[in-house]
């Protein structure tokens, strides 16, 4: 009996643990995709002023 609590409580910590990893992995996952996402259109941005005829910006 004393047995079968331990383990209980054995897979409960690993269910936990599991899903903190989990939500940590979806959290960073989050991020990175916005950080690449904010990248992708600044970089587009850029290329469009850069490669565009703009009174400010002459390109080269």
């Amino acid at each position: 009996m004393v047995q079968y609590i331990m383990s209980s409580k054995l897979l409960l910590s690993c269910i936990n643990l599991l899903r903190s990893s989990i939500l940590c992995t979806m959290l960073y996952l989050s991020f990175f995709g916005n950080f690449l996402l904010c990248h992708m259109i600044f970089g587009l941005w850029f290329y469009f002023m850069m490669h565009h005829e703009h009174p400010l910006i002459k390109p080269p």
